[in-house]
């Protein structure tokens, strides 16, 4: 019983570190802004079609594949979330609209990482445009799991 609770005592709960994640991802995006991207089958012309899953729809989906991120088993563990641009039809806008709104959104991930200071995640980080209107960001975890074993 001794070892048994000891390696218990051992184990990081990590429910609480994906709880907190989420809320400080949404003091920054609103609920219908951010969630998981979700792939389609690649079709025949080679691409695929992506679609957010955004949290205010899925929240169980959301946390249940943040919290896959955070498994130590994993060589490397990460979270991907992905974000909602304000961007409109990208034919009908002019360049300076677009890199106005990247800023924003870039603006947007620096404040979000400034705020998950106080988790001890930090990045490094990814992020891609997978749509006109999609940007996919990867944080690394390995890091944070590195520092708390």
């Amino acid at each position: 019983m001794k070892h048994i609770r000891k390696y218990n005592e051992s184990k990081i709960n990590y429910s609480q570190i994906v709880t907190s994640f989420i809320d400080e991802v949404s003091s920054v995006f609103d609920d219908d802004k951010w969630g998981i991207i979700e792939r389609s089958v690649e079709r025949i012309d080679k691409y695929y079609e992506f679609e957010l899953k955004d949290y205010q729809k899925y929240p169980d989906l959301v946390l249940l594949k943040i919290g896959d991120g955070f498994v130590p088993s994993t060589k490397h563990p990460f979270i991907s979330i992905g974000l909602k641009c304000g961007n409109t039809n990208p034919y009908n806008r002019d360049v300076f609209s677009k890199i106005n709104e990247d800023i924003n959104i870039l603006n947007n991930i620096k404040k979000l990482f400034k705020n998950l200071e106080h988790l001890n995640i930090y990045v490094p980080f990814d992020y891609e445009y997978v749509g006109y209107d999609l940007l996919s960001l990867r944080i690394d975890l390995k890091w944070h799991l590195l520092k708390s074993s």
